[in-house]
């Protein structure tokens, strides 16, 4: 007992001294967002077959539902680009789905065939997982709730196929970062929230007038699009947020509360008190252009019969897509990046965005800067820098750019790492592992130069280079009965490292060597899985150690009697 309050006592002091050498802007909501403590009471895994294009699908899925839910009334479908790391543990995005009992389906490895163009056979494949995961839980009615799918880049294409082959089951649809044009299902909402650069191939392009349409290829494309669409349609409804100081991969947290003010507005528009799909009613809707270079009052959607503009399910939501987009569209563009503590800079080499090799450099960039990794073999730091100039690798190289003052910040984007502060992170392997490395790096702006974000990719497999193998012995876990506060855990590496653990599903998050349980929903099917991973990823100190295999070892909850 002294000693676990002499450790309490060692821990809270540490994280006072982390957070009293903390920046405002490192305490910003973005850059210490992290995927740890994510909780998915329940999984399912789910093959597919016989695909005319690609191959057998093998799709892992999470289900979470809000603690205090009695009957799921809706549920939101997300997948695994970059952006949707954050908003299915975040908890604005939670908050709203309590108050409205929607559940989050999160496909980690996605039940969508990018290979295949058999739409209706993917939304079946949807459904079927869906029904597996009613059987898991015990909410039966997830079977046929209707849904909201949201996705980002290559997933836009889910949402799609979920609005054109399922329009009767559809709340509403959300878009991120692209334009979905393909769209049959007029009927149903659609939230599309566009950045305005396209950071991939970026270094090929007028890196100064990509953002805001002066390229005549981008940036403000997309504007055009849907107005000319919205034109075409008058009763389409469909809402644009365009979002000048953002691209194609993160979302910022004004984005995220926009995301859940939306499906907090959608939900009773669509639903009945009883969760039945009802039409929309126009009468309390409004109409409203963006209109990025003068301000237009939003009107009432049923009124305005001969207006320009979007849909947007309420006044307040209209008002803040025109705040969003009231910006300076002649500023100045700023280009920020990262560097390793010797002040090296990442080039930008992974199409058009920075990438980071860990520990050695790779025969695909033998002469790079790595980032090393301290003696824990997981902890790692980076710098942000706001370039003076277009770098050698950007077609435009040397020409000169403006800095907005101050520090830039790098956050958590997606994949199996957490922030620390102080641009300092660590390895945290999860249930996403192993899923790409994304941060971003972002930095306010000026009244006249831009505030920007831009992607950063880092390698996966710096693993030390060494024959010194590891392995962990993992310890068995008994059933534990409903009403369990907490569970010890323990675990070895026969090399003597610290071992670590994450949850992949059940109601439960690791602190420390313990797992903590979480509220059960009131109507979860017992007996409950719980899934704990055990993980060492090993060091480069002295002679090194290899990463050492994760060991999985599953347990019940048992219903009290």
């Amino acid at each position: 007992m002294i000693n676990d309050k002499i450790l309490t006592l060692f821990y809270l002091s540490i994280l006072n001294v982390i957070i009293f050498n903390l920046s405002a802007a490192d305490l910003s909501p973005e850059a210490m967002r992290s995927p740890v403590s994510q909780v998915f009471q329940f999984k399912v895994e789910v093959k597919e077959t016989g695909w005319k294009q690609g191959q057998d699908s093998n799709t892992v899925t999470y289900l979470w539902i809000p603690e205090k839910t009695k009957k799921v009334k809706g549920v939101l479908i997300l997948c695994s680009n970059a952006p949707e790391h954050t908003l299915v543990g975040h908890e604005k995005l939670r908050d709203v789905c309590r108050k409205h009992d929607l559940a989050i389906f999160w496909g980690v490895r996605s039940f969508y065939n990018f290979a295949s163009k058999e739409n209706e056979k993917i939304v079946a494949l949807a459904e079927k997982i869906l029904v597996r995961l009613a059987e898991v839980s015990g909410y039966q009615e997830l079977a046929t709730v209707p849904w909201i799918p949201l996705g980002e880049s290559g997933h836009l294409l889910m949402v799609q196929a979920l609005l054109n082959h399922r329009p009767e089951r559809s709340i509403a649809g959300i878009a991120l970062k692209d334009p979905v044009m393909a769209n049959r299902a007029w009927e149903v909402p659609l939230l599309s929230i566009h950045g305005t650069s396209h950071e991939w191939n970026q270094t090929k392009k007028d890196y100064p007038n990509i953002w805001n349409g002066k390229d005549r290829k981008e940036g403000l494309r997309s504007y055009k699009d849907y107005s000319e669409t919205a034109k075409a349609r008058r009763n389409w409804p469909a809402s644009l947020v365009l979002d000048p100081e953002s691209g194609h991969f993160e979302i910022s947290e004004r984005l995220v509360e926009y995301v859940a003010e939306f499906i907090d507005a959608i939900v009773p528009l669509r639903l009945n008190p009883g969760g039945e799909l009802k039409p929309i009613d126009f009468s309390s809707t409004y109409r409203a252009d963006l209109a990025y270079r003068k301000e237009q009052v939003p009107t009432p959607f049923a009124a305005d019969q001969t207006g320009t503009g979007f849909w947007y399910p309420t006044k307040e939501l209209a008002k803040k897509a025109q705040a969003i987009s009231d910006y300076n569209w002649d500023a100045e563009s700023q280009l920020i990046g990262v560097a390793n503590t010797d002040g090296e800079v990442f080039k930008f080499s992974f199409g058009g965005i920075s990438y980071i090799d860990v520990n050695y450099p790779t025969e695909k960039h033998p002469n790079a800067p790595v980032v090393k990794m301290l003696d824990d073999g997981i902890t790692f730091e980076l710098k942000s820098i706001v370039m003076d100039q277009l770098p050698a690798e950007f077609k435009q190289a040397g020409l000169p750019l403006p800095k907005a003052p101050g520090t830039p910040t790098i956050e958590w984007v997606c994949g199996a790492f957490e922030p620390l502060g102080n641009n300092r992170f660590c390895m945290a392997i999860d249930r996403t592992w192993p899923s790409p490395l994304y941060f971003a790096v972002r930095h306010p702006g000026t009244d006249n130069i831009r505030g920007v974000c831009q992607p950063i990719q880092m390698s996966r497999w710096g693993e030390p280079k060494t024959n010194v193998a590891q392995s962990i012995k993992f310890d068995h876990i008994e059933d534990v009965k409903e009403g369990s506060k907490e569970l010890p855990l323990k675990a070895e590496s026969n090399r003597g490292l610290p071992v670590r653990f994450y949850v992949d599903s059940g109601p439960a998050i690791i602190q420390g060597d313990k797992l903590i349980f979480t509220e059960i929903p009131p109507k979860a099917k017992f007996p409950i899985e719980v899934e704990v991973v055990a993980w060492q990823w090993g060091t480069s100190k002295g002679e090194g150690v290899r990463r050492a295999k994760n060991v999985h070892k599953t347990f019940r909850i048992l219903k009290s009697e």
